[in-house]
């Protein structure tokens, strides 16, 4: 899990909501996953859950 969540505040943190929301759209998380040795699944997952935290914010 320590995994993704570096992956989530490395990959994502400087994103907005929005732009959060359109990489979801466009299911694109190969190039993350192999950097980060994780599934694409798992990326998607990370992204969904860095949504909610900004949204809390």
């Amino acid at each position: 899990m320590a995994n993704l969540t570096g992956f989530a505040e490395a990959s994502y943190n400087n994103l907005t909501v929005e732009e959060m929301r359109k990489a979801i759209e466009n299911d694109y998380f190969e190039p993350d996953a192999k950097e980060w040795n994780i599934t694409e699944q798992e990326c998607k997952e990370a992204l969904e859950v860095a949504i909610r935290e900004k949204l809390k914010d």
